[in-house]
């Protein structure tokens, strides 16, 4: 199987414009074009929908199929060449989603970086569906993840788990150490969803109906809000932490129980082999981690 056929596939795929993919790979239209043509005489099957008048670029049904297989391809080419290389580090793909990365693994990253492994980490920030999506494609060797999917190919183990605590500014705060959600408003709140069981609670005290001036998708959010204008938030007890060092913040617990954070490790069911000596020292260094971070509790 051509290598640059391949290529050219997810490159199409990847930019959903031919043009683009021509620029990417820096090659003419016609040899994209060629180039897809051989591979679909390969394939003995269509891999794109062709229309008069058709805009974009839309995979048919076998073109789906087969992109998972390019990227295993891509990426066993990849781990291959590698291997080749007597002293050569293993190119170790992390994803997780942006507070994960940001405010709780990035002490993990720094020991292992320290500790001058044969590995050279790849860190990615996605969202929960798409982290699945990469390790079932074998795009990537590890997810760390705090909500639990089903999935055929990737095998979902608990880590951790985090004390959920509420955090406004210290200087304009005149909320209590311990606080009861039912006295309490929505007026004043930066919400962002920390799971489905979260949101559940959250929806069991304050209507989803009710007045949130400010929904956000990032910890970063939370911390400017909370910063500059005065507003509380419910966040993970390490991420208030971080916060804490560069901010006067006040942490409050609530008087009623509410749920942890959950964090989970994602794998493939069968990760590359060239891979697995390189996960297994990821392995083992979070372990270690988790056992030493007296903020998470290990399940």
């Amino acid at each position: 199987m051509n290598k640059l056929a391949i290529e050219a596939f997810l490159a199409v795929v990847e930019t959903k414009n031919f043009s683009k993919a021509c620029e990417r790979l820096f090659v003419s239209q016609s040899t994209i074009s060629n180039r897809l043509s051989c591979l679909e005489k390969e394939l003995g099957s269509a891999l794109f929908k062709r229309a008069k008048g058709m805009k974009g670029v839309e995979l048919t049904p076998k073109g789906k199929e087969f992109l998972t297989y390019a990227n295993r391809y891509v990426s066993l080419e990849k781990d291959v060449r590698s291997w080749s290389k007597k002293d050569a580090k293993y190119d170790l793909k992390i994803t997780a989603p942006p507070s994960l990365n940001a405010y709780i693994l990035l002490p993990l990253f720094d020991r292992i970086l320290e500790k001058q492994y044969p590995i050279c980490l790849n860190i990615y920030s996605h969202w929960i569906k798409p982290t699945y999506e990469l390790i079932e494609s074998q795009q990537m060797d590890i997810g760390i993840v705090s909500l639990q999917l089903e999935s055929q190919n990737a095998v979902t183990t608990p880590l951790f788990r985090e004390e959920m605590v509420l955090i406004s500014g210290q200087m304009s705060s005149d909320l209590p150490d311990i606080v009861d959600p039912e006295c309490m408003k929505t007026d004043n709140e930066v919400f962002l969803s920390w799971g489905a069981e979260f949101k559940m609670w959250h929806d069991s005290h304050w209507s989803p109906a009710g007045v949130n001036p400010l929904l956000v998708d990032s910890p970063y959010l939370i911390y400017h809000f909370v910063k500059h204008h005065g507003y509380w938030s419910i966040v993970p007890y390490d991420i208030a932490l971080k916060f804490k060092e560069n901010m006067p913040l006040k942490i409050s617990r609530f008087s009623c129980r509410i749920p942890y954070r959950t964090i989970y490790k994602v794998l493939h069911r069968n990760p590359n082999s060239a891979g697995i000596p390189a996960i297994r020292i990821f392995e083992k260094e979070l372990n270690a981690y988790i056992e030493e971070n007296r903020y998470t509790q290990k399940i």
